[in-house]
């Protein structure tokens, strides 16, 4: 469905985490609108700085009707293009400058925030859908570990627990599991003790796409908790999702806050729920019925915006 013409500038600040989320979002709105995006690095903060006392003294010819921008170094700018352009601004994450500036603010719900004025609030953070052409393989696993966090303790012999459980409770799937930068090196020493159906790569022997290749013809999809950015990009598939568990390593975790909601509603499995009745009686119908969360946001930004 597409309604009317939007004309996005997307601020951006180069990192790669940051322009994933924005492109997610910018891909919802073009689901819904006809989207024109021009895309603009953030400004040095002094030159936002002069903008924002100069608000008449732009020089562009063309005036957005939304500006976009993601990370602490693209606000100042936004703010800018904001007050000079009269274009309605939206930031992904929570900003450091006062969130009120802002016409909206968009936050995972494990930032502990509350949906209401202008703010938005996501189940997890926004995050790519792949490119799903067909059916994904039910015979065929992923499992996508992390390693060391500030939120979790990594511990090789739980994690290994919990993988050879996979094996033994899905025994027609084939499993790949890969690693990451943050996956402690010792952890290959464990490929010995793992069952003949879980195949475990090594992250830096594999092609940069192979991940985004791989997502989608998954029918399950298994990520370890710290994996914040992994889980996102997991649930925006028509796999089904579940969580390898981590010890917490703060007595308050805020990654935890937002999947123990999506756990409740039967949209994460763990192995616990996975064994469970109430799973089983939804695991069937969870991932047709699991909505986009990016075209969710992209329309309810869209609203409170009266664009």
């Amino acid at each position: 469905m597409q309604q009317g013409h939007l004309k996005v500038w997307q601020v951006s600040d180069g990192k790669p985490g940051h322009v994933k989320q924005a492109t997610a979002l910018i891909a919802a709105l073009g689901a819904l609108r006809h989207v024109e995006l021009s895309v603009l690095p953030a400004w040095p903060l002094r030159k936002a700085l002069s903008a924002l006392l100069r608000p008449n003294g732009s020089g562009f010819t063309q005036h957005p009707g939304l500006v976009i921008g993601v990370g602490h170094g693209t606000h100042p700018t936004v703010l800018a293009l904001q007050r000079q352009l009269g274009a309605r601004s939206a930031v992904i994450m929570n900003p450091s400058l006062p969130a009120k500036l802002f016409d909206a603010v968009i936050t995972p719900l494990h930032d502990g925030f509350k949906a209401g004025g202008n703010r938005l609030v996501t189940p997890l953070s926004l995050a790519p859908v792949p490119d799903i052409s067909a059916a994904p393989d039910y015979q065929k696993g992923l499992i996508l570990l992390g390693g060391e966090s500030r939120h979790f303790q990594w511990q090789n012999a739980d994690v290994l627990q919990q993988m050879c459980a996979l094996a033994e409770r899905y025994p027609a799937v084939h499993w790949q599991a890969t690693t990451s930068r943050r996956t402690p090196e010792n952890f290959a020493g464990t490929r010995a003790r793992l069952p003949s159906s879980i195949e475990l790569l090594d992250w830096s022997d594999l092609p940069t796409d192979w991940l985004q290749q791989t997502l989608p013809t998954a029918g399950h999809i298994w990520v370890t908790e710290d994996s914040a950015s992994m889980l996102a990009e997991a649930m925006n598939t028509l796999a089904y999702v579940g969580l390898i568990k981590l010890a917490s390593s703060q007595r308050t975790n805020k990654l935890r806050r937002g999947t123990s909601v999506l756990i409740a509603d039967g949209r994460l499995a763990t192995l616990e729920r996975c064994h469970s009745e109430t799973y089983s009686a939804t695991a069937d119908t969870a991932c047709e019925q699991r909505e986009n969360p990016n075209i969710v946001c992209a329309q309810s930004l869209l609203t409170l915006l009266d664009l």
